[in-house]
């Protein structure tokens, strides 16, 4: 009987994809061409969104993150 040699694992070689992202760009692009086409305004509710945020107190960020329910592992 023979015993096989555990296999070594190769790690896998974290790069940088280009291809996902300038598929995820070109994505982003089709839909604000099409939003566009259909006269939705997002830039306009993005200004929206971002004043709403700005808005926000700085003590009620404090206290979300104090009042945050911690994580367990």
């Amino acid at each position: 009987m023979s015993v096989a040699a555990p296999a070594v694992e190769s790690t896998p070689k974290h790069r940088f994809q280009w291809r996902r992202l300038l598929t995820f760009a070109a994505l982003i692009l089709v839909i604000g061409a099409a939003a566009q086409l259909l006269g939705w305004d997002i830039r306009g509710w993005l200004s929206d969104v971002w004043d709403t945020i700005t808005d926000i107190s700085a003590k009620y960020i404090v206290a979300g993150v104090a009042l945050r329910p911690s994580r367990r592992r």
